[in-house]
């Protein structure tokens, strides 16, 4: 499935850094960031929501 594809490829690709600002911004709703940090996801709105979700468990579960 793409979007498995590309969560696993930007878990791999990112830094903690990158993973502690994504968190961050996550979770205080700072979707500008978000947004920002999964641009190269050429998906529907509805499918990058759900894709962002998914990454943000997975980096929330790795803390």
């Amino acid at each position: 499935m793409l979007s498995e594809q590309y969560i696993e490829t930007k878990l791999k690709e990112w830094t903690e850094d990158d993973k502690e600002e994504f968190r961050t911004a996550y979770n205080e709703g700072d979707w500008g960031v978000v947004y920002s940090m999964t641009e190269d996801l050429a998906a529907s709105a509805y499918m990058q929501q759900l894709i962002i979700a998914e990454l943000a468990e997975r980096i929330n579960e790795e803390k």
